[in-house]
């Protein structure tokens, strides 16, 4: 499958997030990256924006 997007973190802020979360919610962050790397459309039950209109992935 052909990358779409490339993901940038800034320093080492989501990293650190990342790895304090239990495997279940690494499996779900993931999941998510995957599919805004290599899905054109997204399903809208997996990102929506918020109200600054910056994507968020999984509602909670």
């Amino acid at each position: 499958m052909e990358q779409i997007r490339k993901l940038v973190f800034y320093k080492t802020y989501f990293f650190e997030f990342f790895e304090s979360q239990e495997l279940k919610v690494k499996e779900k962050i993931d999941f998510g990256l995957y599919l805004l790397q290599y899905v054109k459309q997204l399903p809208s039950k997996h990102i929506w924006l918020d109200r600054r209109e910056e994507f968020v992935l999984f509602k909670s």
